[in-house]
Protein backbone atom coordinates (compact mmCIF):
# COMPACT_ATOMS: atom_id res chain seq x y z
CA UNK A 1 0.00 0.00 0.00
CA UNK A 2 0.98 3.50 -0.48
CA UNK A 3 -0.03 6.88 1.20
CA UNK A 4 1.53 10.00 1.80
CA UNK A 5 4.76 10.38 4.10
CA UNK A 6 3.28 13.18 5.91
CA UNK A 7 -0.10 10.82 6.53
CA UNK A 8 2.33 8.22 8.63
CA UNK A 9 4.82 10.63 10.03
CA UNK A 10 6.85 9.14 12.24
CA UNK A 11 4.88 5.70 12.91
CA UNK A 12 6.29 2.56 12.25
CA UNK A 13 2.61 0.66 12.58
CA UNK A 14 -0.30 1.67 12.30
CA UNK A 15 -4.17 0.38 12.09
CA UNK A 16 -5.78 0.98 8.56
CA UNK A 17 -9.93 1.29 8.63
CA UNK A 18 -11.52 -0.12 5.28
CA UNK A 19 -14.65 0.58 4.33
CA UNK A 20 -17.20 -1.36 6.54
CA UNK A 21 -15.31 -0.95 9.46
CA UNK A 22 -12.51 -3.78 9.19
CA UNK A 23 -9.19 -2.71 10.61
CA UNK A 24 -5.88 -4.31 9.51
CA UNK A 25 -2.55 -4.13 10.83
CA UNK A 26 0.61 -1.76 8.31
CA UNK A 27 4.09 -1.71 8.70
CA UNK A 28 6.03 1.46 6.87
CA UNK A 29 8.65 -0.03 5.46
CA UNK A 30 9.96 3.32 3.38
CA UNK A 31 9.15 6.71 3.06
CA UNK A 32 10.38 9.97 0.92
CA UNK A 33 9.88 12.93 2.44
CA UNK A 34 10.93 14.68 -0.51
CA UNK A 35 8.07 13.20 -2.67
CA UNK A 36 5.49 12.79 0.43
CA UNK A 37 5.25 9.21 -0.16
CA UNK A 38 4.95 5.93 2.32
CA UNK A 39 5.48 2.48 1.28
CA UNK A 40 3.05 0.04 3.86
CA UNK A 41 3.12 -3.45 4.21
CA UNK A 42 -0.34 -4.71 4.74
CA UNK A 43 -0.60 -7.38 7.09
CA UNK A 44 -3.22 -9.49 6.24
CA UNK A 45 -4.91 -11.34 3.39
CA UNK A 46 -7.68 -12.02 1.80
CA UNK A 47 -7.45 -8.77 -0.13
CA UNK A 48 -7.24 -8.02 -3.43
CA UNK A 49 -4.93 -5.16 -4.53
CA UNK A 50 -5.83 -2.43 -7.10
CA UNK A 51 -4.46 -3.12 -10.18
CA UNK A 52 -1.39 -0.78 -11.37
CA UNK A 53 -1.17 0.84 -14.66
CA UNK A 54 1.92 0.09 -16.01
CA UNK A 55 1.98 2.46 -19.18
CA UNK A 56 2.13 6.18 -18.33
CA UNK A 57 -1.75 6.62 -19.01
CA UNK A 58 -1.69 10.56 -17.57
CA UNK A 59 -2.57 12.43 -21.33
CA UNK A 60 -3.48 15.53 -20.90
CA UNK A 61 -7.41 15.39 -21.09
CA UNK A 62 -8.05 11.52 -19.49
CA UNK A 63 -10.12 10.87 -17.31
CA UNK A 64 -8.87 10.04 -13.54
CA UNK A 65 -10.60 9.12 -10.89
CA UNK A 66 -10.02 10.43 -6.73
CA UNK A 67 -10.75 7.88 -3.95
CA UNK A 68 -10.66 9.73 -0.48
CA UNK A 69 -11.66 10.25 3.03
CA UNK A 70 -12.82 13.94 2.45
CA UNK A 71 -13.28 15.63 5.97
CA UNK A 72 -14.08 12.43 8.23
CA UNK A 73 -14.60 8.73 8.38
CA UNK A 74 -17.84 9.21 7.71
CA UNK A 75 -17.25 10.39 3.94
CA UNK A 76 -14.79 7.14 3.76
CA UNK A 77 -14.53 6.00 -0.03
CA UNK A 78 -15.92 8.96 -1.58
CA UNK A 79 -14.93 9.06 -5.31
CA UNK A 80 -14.74 12.36 -7.41
CA UNK A 81 -13.59 12.48 -11.04
CA UNK A 82 -12.30 14.60 -13.38
CA UNK A 83 -9.25 15.19 -15.79
CA UNK A 84 -5.93 15.62 -16.28
CA UNK A 85 -5.08 19.02 -17.18
CA UNK A 86 -1.28 19.75 -17.30
CA UNK A 87 2.54 18.10 -15.57
CA UNK A 88 3.75 20.56 -13.20
CA UNK A 89 6.85 20.22 -11.51
CA UNK A 90 7.58 21.56 -7.52
CA UNK A 91 10.61 21.51 -5.90
CA UNK A 92 12.34 18.85 -8.17
CA UNK A 93 8.94 16.49 -8.22
CA UNK A 94 7.10 15.92 -11.13
CA UNK A 95 3.50 16.19 -10.70
CA UNK A 96 0.25 15.40 -12.74
CA UNK A 97 -2.58 18.71 -12.38
CA UNK A 98 -6.03 17.25 -12.43
CA UNK A 99 -9.40 18.98 -11.53
CA UNK A 100 -10.06 15.96 -9.84
CA UNK A 101 -11.80 17.28 -6.14
CA UNK A 102 -8.72 17.09 -3.50
CA UNK A 103 -10.02 18.06 0.04
CA UNK A 104 -8.76 17.31 3.17
CA UNK A 105 -8.49 13.50 3.77
CA UNK A 106 -7.97 12.71 0.39
CA UNK A 107 -4.18 12.82 0.85
CA UNK A 108 -2.47 9.45 0.03
CA UNK A 109 -5.32 8.00 -2.08
CA UNK A 110 -5.18 6.45 -4.81
CA UNK A 111 -5.89 8.39 -8.68
CA UNK A 112 -7.53 5.82 -11.24
CA UNK A 113 -7.52 6.10 -14.24
CA UNK A 114 -10.97 4.73 -16.92
CA UNK A 115 -9.80 0.80 -16.45
CA UNK A 116 -9.70 0.94 -12.82
CA UNK A 117 -6.10 1.00 -12.95
CA UNK A 118 -4.03 3.11 -10.21
CA UNK A 119 -2.10 5.82 -12.17
CA UNK A 120 -0.87 7.80 -8.85
CA UNK A 121 -1.26 9.49 -5.44
CA UNK A 122 -2.92 12.30 -4.30
CA UNK A 123 -0.43 14.69 -3.19
CA UNK A 124 -1.93 18.06 -2.70
CA UNK A 125 -4.15 20.95 -3.77
CA UNK A 126 -3.75 24.60 -4.69
CA UNK A 127 -5.92 26.40 -2.20
CA UNK A 128 -5.90 30.04 -2.17
CA UNK A 129 -9.04 32.51 -2.48
CA UNK A 130 -10.83 32.38 -5.80
CA UNK A 131 -8.97 29.76 -6.73
CA UNK A 132 -10.61 25.95 -6.91
CA UNK A 133 -10.02 22.53 -8.42
CA UNK A 134 -6.86 22.01 -9.19
CA UNK A 135 -5.38 19.41 -7.37
CA UNK A 136 -2.15 17.54 -8.12
CA UNK A 137 -0.95 14.00 -8.00
CA UNK A 138 2.55 11.95 -8.03
CA UNK A 139 2.24 9.34 -11.08
CA UNK A 140 3.67 5.66 -10.57
CA UNK A 141 6.50 6.45 -12.79
CA UNK A 142 7.60 8.82 -10.52
CA UNK A 143 6.54 6.55 -7.15
CA UNK A 144 8.70 3.48 -8.39
CA UNK A 145 11.40 5.83 -8.41
CA UNK A 146 10.73 7.55 -5.30
CA UNK A 147 10.22 4.05 -3.40
CA UNK A 148 12.52 1.95 -4.92
CA UNK A 149 9.85 -0.48 -5.92
CA UNK A 150 9.20 -2.13 -9.29
CA UNK A 151 5.61 -2.62 -10.42
CA UNK A 152 4.94 -5.89 -12.17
Amino acid sequence: MVTNEHVVGNAKTMDIRLSGGIIIKGTVLRSNPKYDLALIKVDSDGFDALPICKADSTSIDADVFAIGTPFSTELSATVTRGIISGKREANGVRLIQSDVAVNNGNSGGPIINEKGEVTGVTASKLSRIGIEGIGFSISIDELQDALKVIVR
